[in-house]
C-alpha cells in the first residue's frame, strides 16, 4: 500500500511537470508569434515609407518644369503688377488706389516667401466696359483673383454725360518678390 501511494505522488508530479510543460509551450509559442507580427508590422511599414518616398521623388522629378514656372510667375515685382493692373483696365481709365501685403505668407521650398497682397482698383465708366475689365482681371497672367467687387451706378451730374458705373475690385496677387516698404 505504501507503494501505490508514492507511485500516485511520482504520477500526480509527472501530471504536474506535463501541464508545466504544456504551459510553458504555449507562452513560448504566443511570444513566438507576436515577435513575429512585430517583424513583419515592421517590415510592412518600412515597405510603405520607401513607397512613399519614391511616390515623393516621382512626382518631384515629375513637376519640375511646372515649379519652375510657377516661380516666373510669382517672381513679379509689385511695380510691375500695379502697371498690368492699370494696363488691362487702361480703356476704363482704372486706377489702383491701395496696395496692402495680406498676411498668410507661405515659405517656398529654396527659401523664397510667396507674399499675398491686395490691390484695390477703381474705374469708372459704361457697366460692359467695366465688365469687359473685370473678365480680365479674373485671367490675368500672374496668380491672382478677384475677390472683391463693387459696382455703383453714379447718376449724372450737371455738364456730364449720361450717367456711369464706377467699379471698385479687390484683386489679390500672390508675388514672391520682395515686397520691403
Amino acid at each position: 500500500m505504501k507503494r501505490t501511494i508514492y507511485l500516485s505522488y511520482l504520477l500526480a508530479a509527472i501530471a504536474l511537470l506535463a501541464w508545466a510543460l504544456v504551459i510553458y509551450a504555449g507562452f513560448a509559442i504566443d511570444s513566438t508569434a507576436l515577435g513575429e507580427a512585430q517583424t513583419i508590422a515592421a517590415q510592412q511599414q518600412q515597405s510603405d515609407q520607401a513607397g512613399y518616398q519614391d511616390r515623393i521623388h516621382s512626382l518631384a522629378a515629375q513637376t519640375t518644369l511646372q515649379r519652375l514656372q510657377l516661380g516666373t510667375l510669382t517672381s513679379t515685382d509689385v511695380v510691375t503688377i500695379v502697371t498690368l493692373l492699370e494696363t488691362t483696365g487702361k480703356s476704363v481709365g482704372a486706377k489702383v488706389s491701395t496696395a496692402l501685403p495680406e498676411g498668410g505668407s507661405v515659405t517656398l521650398p529654396g527659401g523664397g516667401v510667396l507674399q499675398p497682397i491686395a490691390f484695390v482698383v477703381d474705374a469708372s465708366g459704361s457697366f460692359s466696359s467695366l465688365m469687359h475689365a473685370l473678365a480680365l482681371y479674373e485671367t490675368l497672367p500672374i496668380p491672382s483673383q478677384v475677390e472683391q467687387v463693387d459696382l455703383e451706378y453714379v447718376t449724372t451730374t450737371p455738364g456730364a454725360s449720361a450717367g456711369s458705373w464706377h467699379l471698385t475690385a479687390h484683386v489679390r496677387v500672390l508675388t514672391s518678390a520682395d515686397i520691403s516698404s
